[in-house]
C-alpha cells in the first residue's frame, strides 16, 4: 500500500473478480498473483497481481 497515493490501493478478492466475470458473461482465463504477496519474485509475472479475462 502506498501512502502518498491511496487511490491507487485497492483490492478485490478473487470470488468478487469471480462473480463479476460471471455477471458480465466473461470467463476468467488465468488469475497470476504478484510477488507483493510473498510469491517468488521469480514466479511472478509481475509486482502486481494480474488477472485475464476472456469473452
Amino acid at each position: 500500500m502506498d501512502d502518498k497515493v491511496k487511490s491507487a490501493n485497492v483490492a478485490y478478492e478473487q470470488s468478487y473478480l469471480e462473480a463479476f466475470a460471471n455477471k458480465i458473461d466473461l470467463k476468467i482465463k488465468a488469475f497470476h498473483f504478484g510477488f507483493w504477496s510473498h510469491q517468488q519474485k521469480k514466479e511472478a509475472l509481475d509486482f502486481q497481481d494480474i488477472v485475464v479475462f476472456e469473452k
